[in-house]
Parts: C-alpha cells; structure tokens; sequence
C-alpha cells in the first residue's frame, strides 16, 4: 500500500502500470545487457521518460487524494513514516523486485517533498516518524517481535494474539 491511515483506509498505488512499467524495464535491461550497455535509443528513452511522468502524475493524484480524505474528514495533520532508510533495503516483493529498486524507479524517494508541497495547499501538516519498529510493535499491547509480521499484509501479535492488517497496525502506531 502507498498510504494506510489509521482509521484502515488504504490509498494504493496503481499496482497495473507500476507492473507494466517493471515488464517494459525488464526489456530495457535485456536489451541493455545484449548491447553491453549502450545507451538507449531516442524512442527506449521517450518511452522511459513517458514512464516516469506517468509514474509522477499517479504520485501526485494519490498524495492529493490523501490530503482531500484528510480534509474532508476533519484531520489537519499527516503523520508518515520517513522511508529514506529503505534505499539500501534487500528486502524483496512478491515479484521479486527489491524494495530499493522499487522506491528508486517509481520516484518514492521524492515523495516526502511532494506531500509537504500537496498537504500545504490543503492547509495539512506533515509529520515524518521513524519507521523503526512501527511495522513490529503490536498497537494493542506494544510488544515488539519480528514474528509479530506474519507476511507483507498480515499482522498477529505474539504475545496477545491481536491481529491486524499489517499496514493499519503500523499506521497506528
């Protein structure tokens, strides 16, 4: 999920064209590889460029639909986990991309820029936490385990049996 509030509403990315974008840098690594790495071509990289300001467009309608949610529902603060320390991250998704490459290629990098400029318009603040530990700690009882995270989506506390989807239980906390 892109963003999980903590009253469980999810705003996600558009999981099609960021699947689509990944097929297209797939050729373009198969491509880049056969030809030891040449630059690419005026049309691979129009495509790429055409990728990348779809990929921001689809960024910034979904920190806007945050911001309106927010508004709309008498909150005048967003407090998001601060992602910089996932750059380095081995930690892989379901289709076996790396979470660093992840954030890297759709732009995430830039997104903490982005909801401070889209949430001022919306008269927001922005707080950015830690995420150390948010994605582990039970928000019943406040046990902190690894084994706490079942699966990506999946939260169950090990100490006092809450469950939870993983992303709302860490944007409780």
């Amino acid at each position: 999920n892109l963003f999980a509030c903590s009253d469980t509403k999810i705003f996600d990315y558009d999981r099609k064209m960021t699947n689509d974008y990944f097929k297209f840098l797939s050729k373009i690594d198969k491509v880049k590889k056969l030809e030891n790495r040449k630059e690419l071509s005026k049309k691979q990289q129009f495509v790429w460029d055409k990728w990348k300001l779809r990929l921001n467009h689809m960024l910034e309608t979904k920190v806007v639909e945050l911001c309106k949610y927010s508004q709309n529902n008498g909150f005048d603060h967003i407090v998001m986990e601060d992602l910089s320390q996932m750059d380095g991250s081995f930690i892989k998704m379901e289709n076996g991309t790396k979470y660093s490459r992840f954030i890297s290629l759709i732009g995430l990098s830039g997104l903490k820029s982005r909801v401070r400029s889209i949430a001022s318009k919306y008269n927001q603040q922005v707080t950015f936490v830690q995420s150390y530990y948010t994605s582990q700690q039970c928000n019943n009882c406040g046990h902190i385990s690894k084994e706490n995270r079942k699966s990506q989506e999946e939260f169950e506390c090990v100490n006092c049996n809450h469950q939870d989807n993983a992303d709302n239980n860490a944007s409780l906390n």
